[in-house]
């Protein structure tokens, strides 16, 4: 019931962006996820000094996903512009350690990034772009014992989300980066990692490339 509730949240909000104005630009985007979990590093380490059996020279690694979505955008100003994007993001964390098959763990995001951006001038219909803002995202699904009262990890994630590349027409082609701000790993049920070991908080990390096309 929460999952729908956030859904339904969130399919509003952003319907209310795309009608709130007959000239906002509507359009789909999708590209190329590269993402990761990098302080699990210390995680796996304080578990192995407590006796859990913990792979010797354990190592993180980035994973290669993708996501696929709505975009819209409204013009500010000749300059500013303001885009919410509601999108279905799968992301991933690779762990490795020697003599051990790698093992790649997923976990498949709604999220709604919000950007604040900037265009600047760079010849005819052709704008060099630049965007930030807060994202949240809630957990669909994920790997086996990913979610849930006996899962390893946290619902929702929340963080703050960039991006830059061109805008040609209506063609947008972006780069950007995804920092997660929520503890992503719980122990006990619902403790995070952070409050029994005192470690660094577990966060998303996530490279992204994109290519979103607008229909008017």
């Amino acid at each position: 019931m929460k999952c729908i509730k956030i859904v339904t949240i969130a399919l509003m909000l952003f319907s209310f962006s795309i009608y709130s104005n007959a000239q906002l630009k509507i359009g789909i985007k999708g590209g190329l996820n590269y993402s990761s979990m990098p302080e699990m590093v210390d995680f796996m380490r304080v578990a192995s000094e407590l006796g859990l059996p913990v792979p010797g020279s354990y190592a993180v690694k980035y994973a290669s996903a993708f996501h696929l979505g709505l975009m819209s955008q409204y013009n500010l100003s000749s300059h500013f512009f303001f885009q919410p994007e509601l999108l279905f993001s799968m992301q991933g964390v690779k762990e490795e350690a020697p003599g051990i098959v790698s093992e790649t763990s997923y976990l498949n995001f709604l999220k709604l990034p919000v950007y604040i951006g900037y265009k600047i001038k760079a010849g005819a219909g052709l704008d060099i772009i630049i965007g930030a803002g807060p994202y949240a995202a809630y957990g669909l699904s994920g790997s086996e014992g990913a979610y849930g009262d006996t899962g390893l990890f946290r619902n929702p994630d929340a963080g703050f989300s960039c991006m830059g590349g061109i805008q040609l027409s209506n063609l947008q082609i972006t780069a950007g980066f995804d920092a997660g701000l929520v503890d992503q790993i719980k122990v006990n049920g619902w403790k995070t990692a952070k409050d029994i070991l005192g470690l660094s908080s577990i966060q998303t990390r996530n490279f992204k490339l994109s290519v979103g096309y607008f229909f008017n």
